[in-house]
C-alpha cells in the first residue's frame, strides 16, 4: 500500500499523543501492523509512505 502527500517533511514518530488528538498516530499504527514500511519521494514532490502487511499463516 502507498500513501502520497504534498508535504516534503519527513514523518517523525510521536513520543506521546493525547487521547483527543486528531493526528500523530500514523507511524505508531504502522509499527504495530506492518511487516515493513518506508518513506520516499512522492510522484509530484512531497513524499510517499509505503507499507506491507503479510497475509499471515
Amino acid at each position: 500500500m502507498e500513501v502520497s502527500e504534498g508535504s516534503p517533511r519527513q514523518p517523525v514518530p510521536s513520543a506521546w499523543v493525547s487521547d483527543d488528538a486528531e493526528g500523530g498516530r500514523g507511524l505508531m499504527l504502522l509499527e504495530a501492523v506492518a511487516d515493513k514500511w518506508g518513506v520516499g519521494p512522492g510522484p509530484r514532490g512531497g513524499k510517499t509512505v509505503r507499507f506491507e502487511c503479510g497475509g499471515g499463516t
